[in-house]
């Protein structure tokens, strides 16, 4: 047993043995009633994420547990980012290295790009203790001349990035399932990926819940073959169609029309840049006209896409024993159409101004 497991169990006993489905955690019932993923992503309110090393094990709260940088919580709040404790399935990290005032924290910094969405800017960087705060916010607004010497590396690199949910205090499902899928994910040996246990990320019904950065795509309900077939993009795109919870930086409704897309553009749709647009006239109805341009890598317009999403709260509600009552959203997409853009010049950097940007 390697040591994440040893601390998992640790962490949570479980001598529960019955088979009814409230007797059942919250991912089984949400996965055997095919809950809906999609339109479950952090939306265009969050502009990025801060992932920091920190030894397990984590308190439910994660900045509750001892030695944390609370610090970085106003930082966070201040520039709407989200705060994640991550952990490598190797490290040796414990509770008595960090609080040395000059012990280096490895933080990871995934930025939203300002327009269109196609990958996550990456900085990475080791800062000492008694230097973090600053550290962090300097490479949150950008001043990167001012801590150079921390940093390690920047989006220049190929590397992916997969986090997934282990925060077994916060929730049984996700840490029990999600240590399982870190388990065997990290004996595959992926070219150019590192994968990490990272804390809760919110909907725990989808355990074991994924990231994969710079990408800023979330999966849930993962198994290790499939989400291996994500990372290579191997597996058929009906396969992973009904694991998808959206990309991180587009609203619900975007998220919605974009598994859509996906559907008829298969992988190759991630390699596009993509901006959209929501119109909000019918917004209490639950009912969107959602707009997606997309764009190649010298940013001219190739397409765009326009649909109307109605997004509503299911009728049924759900049971389990961690979470009494699962309520869930479902969606439908209509009037899908597709516009494909014949520019004159590759130098196109053309831009629509219509609706409203969820940017």
């Amino acid at each position: 047993m390697t040591a994440l497991k040893r601390i998992w169990w640790s962490m949570v006993v479980n001598n529960d043995n019955t088979t009814s489905e409230t007797s059942q955690g919250c991912s089984v019932i949400a996965r055997n009633h095919e809950v809906p993923a999609i339109g479950n992503s952090p939306g265009s309110e969050v502009k990025g994420y801060v992932f920091i090393e920190f030894p397990l094990p984590w308190s439910p709260k994660v900045d509750e547990t001892p030695n944390f940088p609370t610090e970085l919580l106003e930082l966070a709040k201040q520039y709407k980012y989200k705060i994640q404790a991550i952990i490598s399935p190797d490290s040796t990290l414990t509770q008595e290295r960090i609080t040395e005032e000059d012990f280096p924290f490895q933080v990871l910094i995934y930025q939203k790009p300002t327009g269109p969405i196609k990958r996550y800017k990456k900085l990475e960087l080791r800062a000492p203790r008694n230097l973090l705060k600053n550290i962090v916010k300097h490479a949150l607004i950008g001043s990167l001349e001012k801590i150079k010497s921390y940093l390690i590396s920047s989006s220049d690199n190929k590397l992916t990035d997969v986090f997934i949910c282990i925060h077994g205090s916060r929730d049984n499902c996700c840490g029990e399932y999600g240590t399982r899928l870190l388990e065997s994910l990290r004996t595959k040996n992926l070219s150019n990926v590192r994968v990490w246990g990272v804390s809760h990320v919110g909907k725990h019904i989808f355990a074991p819940n994924v990231m994969i950065f710079p990408e800023a795509q979330f999966w849930g309900h993962l198994t290790s073959q499939v989400l291996e077939g994500i990372i290579t993009r191997s597996i058929p795109i009906p396969k992973v169609v009904p694991f998808y919870r959206g990309t991180i930086g587009f609203d619900p409704p975007v998220q919605v029309l974009e598994l859509e897309i996906l559907k008829r553009e298969g992988w190759k749709w991630f390699d596009y840049h993509r901006q959209a647009w929501i119109n909000n006239e019918n917004e209490q109805e639950g009912r969107f006209k959602v707009m997606i341009d997309y764009f190649d890598d010298i940013m001219s317009m190739v397409g765009s896409y326009e649909g109307y999403v109605t997004l509503i709260k299911s009728e049924h509600v759900l049971s389990s024993k961690c979470s009494p009552k699962i309520r869930y959203k479902v969606s439908e997409v209509t009037d899908l159409t597709r516009s494909v853009i014949e520019l004159k010049t590759n130098k196109s950097k053309d831009r629509l101004e219509r609706g409203v940007s969820c940017d």
